[in-house]
């Protein structure tokens, strides 16, 4: 296969995953698959062998041979496990998620696993993990938002009434001030992010306010977890090798934008397909096919629904050629 001279992920993938040599089995056993993951991410080097996977069920091996689904699918679940909120991994909405320090899963090194899987899985023609939101990308790959309306969207909601409740007040004193839509309050956060004008915020103080408070959110209440997640993904020196890969947060961050619903099969989809040419009836009869079907999705939301397994299950939304 032809590599192109475009730096994109699937180049510096390739590039690595041809430096591999030999091969690593590893056997899961289904019903404790995250504990078995987590074994072999911790076993040193194993990042410079090709992985073969074989599940089993029971104590009985599955039959099947690995030749690049078996690992894949083991990646997807593993990620699918560590976005389980009994695991307390992440906090956030959806697909705009936050490390939290969960001291379990510090002491236990799940996010240098997952970080490390990350890159094993993307060198191993797998999944991404597009669930991160993109203060947090910026700070693994060393980069700055420096849009405030941008960091404000990663804050939790507690977080950002606060925040408007101070920009909408003149001047704010905590002594008669109190956040009545968050059980964490102004008094709270402000000892939090180590306020240093006392019990007051006065109106030319309220852009500090923001920037200490968006700070302390994204930043340093959840630090370790990051650089515990940053030291994983440095795995073969990866994240050095992707910073100039035009596509590579697509694979760390979900595009809200290129969502597939109802709006984007109308305005976009529609209107394309009516354009087509035909060339004789029986083109015509498979274009109007095509049109009632697409109605028929947009109409039921089925097509979003879609969307997203096929999204989740290969965690990423551009199709990816595999090295295998």
């Amino acid at each position: 296969m032809a590599i192109s001279s475009e730096r994109t992920i699937e180049v510096v993938t390739l590039q690595m995953f041809r430096k591999q040599r030999g091969q690593h089995k590893v056997c899961i056993e289904r019903k404790q698959l995250f504990e078995d993951v987590i074994s072999y991410l911790l076993t040193d080097q194993v990042e410079n062998e090709r992985i073969n996977v074989e599940f089993k069920v029971d104590g009985y091996t599955e039959p099947a041979h690995d030749s690049g689904g078996l690992s894949r699918e083991m990646f997807t679940l593993f990620f699918q496990e560590c976005l389980s909120p009994e695991r307390g991994m992440f906090e956030g909405v959806a697909r705009n998620l936050l490390p939290v320090d969960n001291e379990r899963a510090l002491d236990e090194r799940w996010f240098y696993c997952l970080g490390k899987g990350i890159v094993l899985s993307l060198v191993s023609g797998g999944a991404g993990f597009p669930y991160l939101s993109k203060s947090t990308v910026a700070y693994l790959l060393d980069t700055e938002i420096e849009s405030l309306p941008d960091l404000t969207k990663d804050v939790s909601d507690k977080i950002r009434s606060i925040i408007n409740e101070v920009e909408e007040t003149e001047t704010v004193d905590v002594l008669y001030h109190r956040s009545c839509e968050s059980k964490l309050n102004l008094t709270d956060l402000l000892k939090e992010i180590k306020w240093p004008f006392g019990c007051k915020i006065e109106k030319n103080e309220k852009l500090l306010f923001t920037q200490m408070v968006l700070k302390w959110h994204l930043l340093d209440k959840r630090k370790r977890a990051m650089d515990q997640l940053k030291e994983g993904l440095n795995t073969l020196n990866f994240l050095e090798g992707v910073k100039q890969c035009s596509d590579f947060e697509m694979y760390l961050v979900h595009d809200q934008d290129n969502c597939v619903n109802s709006d984007f099969i109308r305005r976009q989809l529609l209107p394309k397909l009516a354009d087509l040419d035909t060339k004789s009836e029986n083109q015509e009869q498979i274009k109007l096919l095509a049109s009632n079907c697409l109605m028929d999705i947009s109409d039921n939301f089925v097509l979003m629904l879609k969307k997203e397994m096929l999204e989740f299950l290969p965690g990423r939304k551009a199709n990816h050629v595999s090295h295998l």
